[in-house]
């Protein structure tokens, strides 16, 4: 699944992206709530809070610039 349609549910259910913990521009422009790791297995990542609950995601930065969810918790 693409990270868009998740990110755009979760906003619109009231849900806020956490800090992130990356120094400069994000990775992603048009995702500047996530951060990537670097090399060839780096995943990206992205926690969102409503209330006490926090979800993290992670996600695999596909070559056509899609970021596919691998799992969440």
């Amino acid at each position: 699944m693409d990270y868009a349609p998740v990110r755009s549910a979760l906003l619109q259910h009231g849900w806020t992206a956490e800090p992130h913990d990356y120094d400069g521009a994000p990775p992603i422009a048009r995702y500047p709530e996530v951060d990537c790791g670097q090399g060839w297995q780096a995943v990206c990542s992205v926690g969102y809070r409503k209330g006490d609950n926090v979800v993290y995601l992670a996600m695999d930065p596909a070559a056509d610039g899609h970021l596919r969810l691998l799992g969440a918790e």
